[in-house]
């Protein structure tokens, strides 16, 4: 069965979403607050400068990836499997912050998080109105594009 996988619109704003708005505003707290991003894994310093942008590119080559993979299963009958992918990679985000909660919720150097020294988020001057601005700068747009592509009735091929 040779069938072209479709890119309709929503797979490409999902893309320019994440190179124009994802890519930029997490890229700026991964080299404001590098040892925070790591979620204190390894210290910063011992870090070769090419991870962040690896892990950022890493991000948007899945969006990729994921569509393509959901695209070929769905086209081939596999809706099933399409749906159990779906879910496995919702099951391993929940399950990356369930781990991690605790280091994102302190800021500091690797230092000082592993001598439980790094201050809660809301005690690091300017994190929270960071996070804040963070948080309406990525779901701004989102939310934009989930309107106007109800609004326009467009579907999931």
């Amino acid at each position: 069965m040779d069938r072209e996988v479709p890119t309709p619109a929503p797979f490409w704003q999902a893309l320019v979403y994440s190179l124009l708005v994802w890519v930029p505003v997490t890229g700026w707290f991964y080299y404001r607050y590098t040892d925070w991003s790591l979620a204190y894994l390894m210290d910063s310093a011992r870090v070769p400068g090419y991870v962040g942008p690896a892990a950022l590119f890493s991000y948007v080559a899945g969006i990729y990836g994921g569509y393509l993979g959901a695209q070929c299963l769905i086209q081939h009958g596999h809706k099933v499997a399409a749906a159990v992918m779906t879910v496995g990679a919702l099951g391993l985000t929940l399950a990356i912050y369930g781990a991690t909660a605790d280091q994102y919720a302190h800021v500091g150097t690797f230092a000082q998080y592993h001598a439980g020294l790094a201050p809660p988020l809301d005690q690091v001057e300017g994190f929270p109105m960071a996070l804040n601005l963070a948080g309406a700068l990525l779901a701004l747009p989102y939310a934009g594009f989930v309107v106007y592509n109800v609004a326009s009735g467009r579907r999931a091929p």
